[in-house]
């Protein structure tokens, strides 16, 4: 395996901790202060993420979010 292999299995593991990590806070009953901690993290993760796709696929940054929300607004139906 490769380093951007490696580096998007790794990030996309985070992720899914931190998002399991916001489930669980909530479930839970976390303070509303570490709800929001909980969920900042999980989010900043979540773009850390897209960013490490956007390198292992080789597409420029700015193109790949473009298309990325290009392609959710056609299955959406919502205008460009």
């Amino acid at each position: 395996m490769n380093k951007k292999k490696v580096a998007l299995v790794v990030t996309s593991a985070v992720c899914l901790v931190s998002w399991l990590a916001v489930g669980v806070g909530l479930a839970i009953g976390v303070s509303k202060t570490a709800a929001i901690v909980l969920i900042v993290l999980a989010l900043v993760i979540s773009e850390v993420l897209f960013w490490v796709v956007a390198v292992v696929l080789g597409v420029s940054m700015l193109e790949s979010r473009k298309q990325i929300f290009a392609w959710l607004r056609l299955k959406l139906g919502l205008k460009a």
